[in-house]
């Protein structure tokens, strides 16, 4: 019995000891899990609190962006990228627009500068490596597969990256990248992520904006320029009859004289001077009504030595005792296709300008050379492309230009001097462009103005009657031409057809907008002409811009007094030429047009995704 007994309580003890270790078991096992959940609602806690804070710097920048000024916009960028890369900790943080050109607004932590070539690259290396919902996510860059992205991002000291791209309504790709920089990413979280999305959104509509802004100033500009055009063309028809009159009795009365001078042969050689500058003025008239009005222009070889020579001869006589002129010597045979009283001239009036900046005395070089240019040059105020140039320099010693000056020289009405009327330099300029070439100019105060003026050199092979504008950038473009008038059209066909475009002309509104239904990429550029009233040209632009959004239009306007920017804006016009159209002018915008350009369709590799990208209201 008592044996039993013993047994019984051995075994209650070895029970109690088996329970009690569950029980201890339990109570480790329920702690680790009680802390185990406390730190995931810690964590999600600390991510629910992130992406609050997030939202709420992306909701103050959309605010922040609405409210500034054109003017502030990017200003205001540069302190929303400062803002999401203190609340990131990332050591870098950077936009990135990608289109005809390339810019960047950039963020780093001091000693985190940006290797070379760095943002640019982010947005071919994003498009290579997004993801179907337009985010590329790289915590760590160790773990990434061997191949050329994980060496680029080595190369570029990344050791985690974040990045979203999408295209904007004009084709061109932004990127928004967040690096870190040897240490894994710290934008992490799948919330954050779907945030970078929006947050990249914002910039787009902030980037749009000052596009926007950007695109009505210049085409303000353009009708600034188009209106004083017309008021010259106004101006100078109202004028020319009654000057021609008079220039037509200076050389009556001087045939006459020379009739009863023939025995003084000094006075024959001065009356003969008389004559010749008469006919020069007739020219120069006829050039000036050009001018207005944006006729054709007659061309034919020029040899640049011969004109240079001839317009010193008189400017020699014209300008003031003090002023020295000295040409220096140049290689003969440079020879250009032209106007040579237009060319003269853009001499003349360049050498006036310079003797205006010398009020007491100085020296006026002119300087002939030919050079053979290899790639585009960007010049102060034009571009030229690859080809041979004849240069024509003249610099004086003169008071010299500061910066703001310097931007407007060219502006039509633009004068520093009470008695100037701002034409000498803008028509200089008009000529220039037409002849197919560029100016650069060179000015400091108290140091003289240097102009360099670029005219294609002629080959053997050019043909004067048969030359097309330097601009010409026709082969495989096809551009629509819209025009009520049907005679007027199909001439306007044949021009446009000359200057190496293919051209399809159509005579109503219907006609058009049912090509561009039918035909969406056959077309370049479009060319609206008058259709009716100028209120339904641009109503035709409209209509045309909707149906071909990528596709440049160009507005020809008899007269542009009536139209607003605002209002070419929102037709989706490009730039606005003169009706009826003249070949140089339509040849020079179509090429600027052109030079722009579209980026190429990069986007297409993630079209799919930009679709899926939400949109920030």
């Amino acid at each position: 019995m008592r044996a039993t007994i013993l047994d019984l309580q051995v075994a209650s003890r070895n029970s109690a000891r088996f329970y009690r270790a569950m029980l201890y078991g339990s109570s480790i096992a329920l702690i680790a899990f009680l802390t185990y959940l406390g730190l995931r609602l810690r964590s999600r806690a600390n991510a629910l609190h992130r992406r609050a804070a997030l939202e709420h710097i992306i909701a103050d920048i959309s605010m922040n962006f609405i409210n500034a000024t054109p003017q502030g916009v990017e200003a205001e960028i540069q302190r929303a990228i400062a803002s999401f890369g203190t609340f990131a900790g990332s050591d870098r943080v950077y936009v990135v627009v990608s289109g005809a050109t390339t810019w960047s607004y950039v963020w780093h932590q001091p000693g985190r500068e940006f290797p070379p070539g760095w943002p640019e690259a982010a947005v071919d290396l994003a498009c290579r490596m997004v993801d179907g919902e337009g985010v590329v996510h790289v915590p760590d860059v160790r773990r990434m597969p061997v191949g050329d992205n994980k060496l680029f991002l080595e190369g570029m000291g990344l050791g985690g990256w974040a990045c979203a791209i999408n295209s904007d309504r004009q084709g061109r790709m932004v990127a928004f990248g967040f690096d870190a920089v040897g240490c894994k990413c710290r934008v992490s979280h799948a919330g954050e992520l779907v945030l970078l999305r929006m947050a990249l959104d914002t910039f787009i509509h902030a980037v749009e904006r000052q596009s926007v802004d950007e695109e009505r100033n210049r085409l303000q500009k353009r009708l600034q320029q188009a209106r004083r055009m017309e008021r010259i063309g106004t101006f100078t028809s109202g004028i020319a009859h009654n000057f021609n009159n008079i220039l037509g009795g200076i050389l009556g009365y001087a045939e006459v004289m020379e009739e009863h001078a023939r025995s003084s042969p000094a006075l024959v050689r001065h009356l003969a001077g008389i004559r010749r500058s008469a006919d020069r003025a007739r020219d120069l008239v006829s050039q000036i009504l050009m001018f207005g009005r944006r006729s054709d222009i007659r061309r034919d070889s020029v040899s640049i030595g011969a004109l240079v020579a001839e317009t010193v001869s008189l400017l020699r006589v014209a300008l003031p005792p003090r002023i020295e002129m000295v040409v220096r010597q140049h290689p003969a045979g440079l020879i250009v296709i032209g106007e040579s009283v237009q060319l003269q001239q853009v001499i003349m009036n360049l050498c006036n300008n310079a003797a205006n900046a010398m009020p007491e005395s100085g020296r006026i070089e002119i300087e002939i050379e030919l050079h053979e240019v290899l790639d585009p040059i960007c010049l102060s105020h034009d571009k030229i492309e690859p080809g041979q140039y004849v240069r024509i320099s003249v610099s004086d010693t003169g008071a010299g230009m500061d910066g703001p000056t310097l931007d407007r020289i060219f502006e039509p009405f633009f004068t520093t001097r009470s008695s100037g009327n701002g034409l000498g330099l803008a028509t200089v300029k008009e000529i220039v462009l037409d002849h197919g070439g560029g100016i650069n100019v060179r000015s400091c105060p108290g140091e003289g103005s240097h102009f360099d003026v670029w005219l294609p050199r002629a080959t053997a092979a050019a043909f004067p009657e048969q030359r097309l504008p330097e601009h010409t950038t026709g082969p495989g473009k096809v551009v629509m031409l819209v025009a009520g008038d049907v005679h007027r059209l199909r001439g306007d066909e044949e021009m446009i057809a000359a200057l190496g475009f293919e051209a399809v002309g159509f005579a109503t509104a219907e006609a058009a907008r049912s090509a561009s239904k039918a035909a969406r990429d056959r077309f370049d550029f479009v060319v609206v002409g008058p259709v009716g009233s100028l209120g339904q040209s641009l109503e035709l632009a409209t209509v045309l811009h909707r149906e071909l959004p990528l596709i440049p239009i160009v507005l020809a306007t008899k007269t542009a007094f009536e139209i607003g920017a605002d209002a070419l804006l929102g037709a989706g016009i490009s730039d606005v030429v003169r009706w009826p159209i003249v070949a140089e002018e339509i040849a020079v915008v179509l090429s600027q047009i052109s030079r722009v350009g579209r980026r190429e369709v990069s986007r297409r590799l993630i079209s799919e995704a930009s679709a899926t990208l939400p949109a920030l209201s």
